[in-house]
């Protein structure tokens, strides 16, 4: 017996004459009417084949299982998934202590190559009034946490319309 969608043969003396799927990809082995069977290209190498299999009998690459369902057939978004990607890492770092490390770590590696006399004491730096950079500081904080909700809310969406 040959498979119709690896084409490797299987012989029969070593399984069972009821053996429904095909040993080495896993295809249905039932006889397909050439006129019953739809065809698609394979994505990879672009070569005609049958719609049923899970894997390219060309190529051997494996068929994606998609995620979104579009006339019962399931496809992903690839534009949802670029998108909430940075999305989320751009929240993720706005409130992380790694972006006051990060800040900590760049002024030290300023003042690092600076001689001792240059660099400025902290009897300088408390002198700034302290009021500007806390509101500056609350307001920019204010401002990313209602585009983060915005954000989260029409990433929602978007997941429940698909």
């Amino acid at each position: 017996m040959q498979c119709h969608n690896c084409g490797r043969n299987i012989d029969e003396s070593l399984f069972p004459a009821s053996l429904a799927f095909c040993v080495y990809c896993g295809q249905d082995l039932k006889p397909v009417s050439h006129e019953a069977e739809r065809l698609a290209f394979c994505p990879y190498c672009g070569r005609e084949m049958s719609e049923q299999t899970s894997f390219c009998p060309h190529c051997g690459k494996q068929l994606k299982v998609s995620e979104k369902s579009l006339s019962g057939q399931k496809i992903s978004n690839p534009f949802l998934e670029r998108t909430t990607k940075p999305i989320v890492k751009a929240i993720r770092d706005a409130f992380s202590s790694e972006k006051k490390t990060r800040k900590l770590f760049q002024q030290w590696s300023e003042y690092a190559e600076l001689p001792p006399e240059e660099v400025p004491s902290m009897e300088a730096l408390r002198e700034m009034p302290e009021g500007v950079e806390t509101k500056r500081g609350y307001r920019w904080d204010l401002a990313v946490g209602i585009a983060g909700i915005i954000v989260i809310a029409l990433v929602i969406f978007l997941v429940i319309q698909c």
